[in-house]
């Protein structure tokens, strides 16, 4: 198969390690991949420069923020140009509208959703609603949600529209485990709202007030500066603002624990990267991490968004026992490996051959 895969752009973040580590899978299998960046990429660009050789690249040249009617033509005539079999989009679906529209019948569009469908993409979605409906009810994007929490939000927001339910997956680690620091917590993310950061800054702070010999790093783009001035307050030597960093993994597998106190999600990379290296997760209760996390097993479940709630989370892993320390991180690597990629690579192989085969439409 010819497959196209188009995101905005391929740095750090979640969905950019996902949709890297799943292109590469799936061109090594055979298949002829393709990978377009709407953003320009550069020799920093971290995701970018991770893709398998086999891969085509593509970028779109854009280098300044919003939409411009430029960059659905200049899709429209990448398609062309390619002739894929199938195209797989990742978020703003606006780019992809014009492109859906002249080619649904001849190219099979799949579209990941990778949060929640109503926080999914965003003005431009939100005010295209009734349009994605319509190409979602009749089939013209075959949608693929990816956690129980995001496809009852599709059913919600779509109304009973066909979809797919495919877990998101990660390369496996094959280094042996290193030494843990079991002080050193590690959060990884944007500074966004989502992230909710600053509740994080806020516990950390109240445990180092009372005594607690911990260090958290905050690694992330700064994408959010309004988020981040009011983070600074709490900064201090135990609470670091790390910035942007390729090595993600490489820091999971030396820090105790990793911190992800969200306020809503799709199906987080770096839980499964936290998993993966025995880095014991301690999260809110929000999207794919209640799929995956079974509290006091593999991780620990905030029972509420709050600063109360997330801090008794902490105590309870900085009050483990060494043996029930090595229980978890046990059951965490485990855990990790029904999320490996290849599995992953294999179902989306599937969903491109069949994408024209949706389930029957129930009435909306």
């Amino acid at each position: 198969m010819r497959i196209l895969h188009i995101h905005t752009a391929f740095d750090t973040g979640g969905i950019e390690t996902f949709v890297t580590a799943l292109v590469n899978q799936i061109a090594q299998q055979g298949h002829e991949l393709h990978v377009c960046s709407i953003f320009q990429p550069d020799a920093s660009t971290i995701c970018w420069n991770r893709l398998d050789q086999r891969i085509i690249r593509h970028t779109l040249g854009k280098t300044r923020r919003g939409f411009s009617l430029r960059e659905p033509f200049a899709i429209l005539r990448l398609i062309r140009n390619i002739r894929p079999d199938v195209v797989h989009v990742h978020g703003f679906i606006a780019y992809y509208m014009l492109s859906v529209l002249l080619f649904h019948r001849r190219i099979h569009f799949v579209y990941t959703l990778h949060s929640t469908a109503e926080k999914e993409g965003n003005q431009w979605d939100s005010r295209l609603h009734l349009l994605k409906h319509f190409f979602f009810r009749h089939g013209w994007i075959t949608a693929v949600t990816i956690s129980h929490e995001s496809d009852l939000s599709f059913d919600n927001y779509y109304h009973y529209c066909p979809r797919q339910l495919i877990y998101n997956g990660i390369e496996l680690p094959t280094s042996a485990p290193c030494p843990k620091d079991e002080w050193l917590f590690i959060h990884a993310g944007r500074i966004t709202e989502a992230k909710n950061q600053l509740m994080l800054c806020r516990v950390f702070r109240r445990l180092v007030e009372e005594g607690y010999p911990i260090k958290l790093q905050i690694a992330g783009e700064l994408q959010d500066e309004s988020i981040f001035h009011q983070m600074e307050a709490y900064l201090c030597p135990q609470i670091e603002y790390i910035g942007r960093q390729a090595d993600i993994p490489q820091r999971m597998s030396a820090a105790g624990a990793m911190c992800l106190p969200s306020l809503w999600e799709g199906m987080p990379i770096t839980l499964f990267e936290a998993l993966a290296t025995r880095c014991i997760p301690i999260c809110t209760a929000v999207g794919g991490i209640k799929d995956v996390i079974t509290d006091g097993e593999n991780g620990f479940l905030a029972e509420q968004i709050s600063d109360e709630s997330y801090y008794q989370a902490l105590m309870r892993y900085i009050r483990l026992s060494v043996a029930d320390r090595t229980r978890m991180r046990n059951n965490s690597q485990l855990t990790a490996q029904r999320y490996d990629i290849a599995t992953t690579a294999q179902q989306y192989i599937h969903l491109y051959k069949h994408a024209n085969l949706t389930a029957p439409i129930k009435p909306c």
